[in-house]
């Protein structure tokens, strides 16, 4: 989101409401308007759709020309007539100065409902936009019917904020579509990413993403951004395996580059992700094992032709606990590969991710079958790669299990 300060009456409607309240006296006499019209939250949500994020700083504050209280009893009616006078001449005084005619606008304390919305901007040889609006017209009230609500009013409110989403030099905000606040490490996440133009039209640009070091990327991080009007949009997604576990920032910077000279700024907020240890850690509880020599594998095995394959896994398991996780992974995709070439179903992928995913879409296998293929693939895949996950016999044991659970399945069925 680009981050907007918002230096206007309230931002939110409780603040708002604490001001109204604190205005009207004990019988409800001395009421300066509704509340609707002293707060800027329904503005904010619209600002947000075009990715403005209008934030309220506390320590700054707008000079107030319009105050809308006075101490009745303090002074009369007549200085304070005069005092509202001043205040507005020195209020035209100040418009003049940015360009606009004081003129053309009606100046008074509060909006009417009945007003029609109107703004303009003001051009500048400054960097920025300055447009010049009232600020009733973005209140509240003018998002509800009843009050300043209508079919024209709703469109010009539109119409500026369209505008003031837009920047006279090239800007480009990123968006991360599909956030997930937790990730499970040696899992692939993929991540869908829009690029919304905000300055004026772009030809084709080069877009590179820099991801944290704790990340092996799976896909291009440059990406060729097509030509972009203003506030269109283009999006891909890339692919990228966290190898530690943590709290990390998913993107760590972006840059792009243009055809031209011309620099392009790029915004973007990056999602922080609580990545996890994976499935094969020993902390998972309560998970079927077997036991330390094995036992149920080499039982299930021994009536199969492939019980050569599993002689030396015992021995493996005492030496290195990752190689022989890493066989049982490597046996577990001979095996699923084996199953669909015997029912002669092609397998475009021929890995152990793809024969899982056929073998659930054509319900080949029960999902118990399939829970305990999955198990096998990502301890395998830990085990396969540099990680901080620790491992230890009791993944092999674990993985023994599923092994010999799946075998001893197919074998029921058939299809070994």
């Amino acid at each position: 989101m680009i981050v907007v300060d918002h230096r206007a009456f309230h931002l939110y409607r409780e603040d708002a409401y604490r001001e109204y309240c604190w205005s009207v006296d004990a019988w409800g006499s001395y009421q300066p308007a509704s509340f609707i019209y002293l707060c800027f939250e329904a503005f904010k949500d619209s600002c947000a759709e075009y990715g403005l994020q209008l934030v309220f700083r506390p320590g700054h504050k707008t000079q107030d020309y319009f105050p809308w209280r006075y101490e009745r009893d303090s002074v009369s009616e007549d200085v304070r007539a005069r005092g509202l006078i001043l205040r507005i001449e020195k209020a035209k005084g100040s418009f003049a100065k940015i360009g606009a005619n004081p003129t053309e606008w009606e100046f008074r304390a509060l909006t009417s409902p009945g007003e029609s919305v109107r703004w303009i901007e003001i051009e500048t040889d400054m960097p920025g936009r300055l447009f010049v609006t009232k600020d009733g017209f973005l209140s509240d009230g003018f998002f509800m019917k009843g009050y300043g609500y209508s079919e024209e009013n709703h469109k010009q409110i539109r119409a500026l904020i369209q505008s003031f989403a837009c920047f006279k030099y090239n800007l480009l905000r990123i968006e991360f579509r599909n956030v997930v606040t937790t990730w499970p490490t040696g899992e692939p996440l993929t991540i869908i990413v829009d690029v919304w133009n905000h300055g004026p039209s772009l030809a084709e640009a080069m877009l590179t993403l820099n991801v944290s070091p704790e990340f092996e990327p799976v896909s291009p991080l440059d990406r060729r951004i097509p030509p972009l009007r203003t506030l269109d949009r283009a999006g891909f997604s890339f692919q990228v395996i966290p190898r530690a576990d943590g709290i990390l920032p998913l993107v760590t910077n972006a840059l792009v580059s243009l055809s031209g000279k011309s620099g392009c700024e790029v915004v973007f907020d990056s999602p922080r992700i609580s990545f996890v240890p994976a499935i094969g850690s020993p902390q998972q509880s309560l998970v079927p094992e077997d036991n330390p020599t094995l036992k149920r594998l080499i039982a299930v095995f021994r009536d199969t032709t492939m019980v050569s394959e599993i002689k030396s896994l015992l021995e493996l398991a005492q030496i290195d606990v990752r190689a022989c996780l890493n066989r049982m992974r490597v046996l577990a995709e001979k095996i699923v590969l084996r199953v669909l070439d015997k029912l002669e179903i092609t397998c475009q992928n021929r890995n152990l991710a793809a024969g899982i995913s056929v073998l659930r879409e054509r319900h080949i296998v029960s999902d118990r079958a399939i829970s305990y293929l999955h198990t096998i693939r990502i301890i395998g895949n830990t085990a396969s790669h540099a990680s901080s996950d620790p491992l230890s016999d009791t993944d092999v044991r674990i993985v023994s299990y599923a092994l010999a659970s799946v075998v001893e399945e197919l074998m029921n069925r058939g299809l070994l």
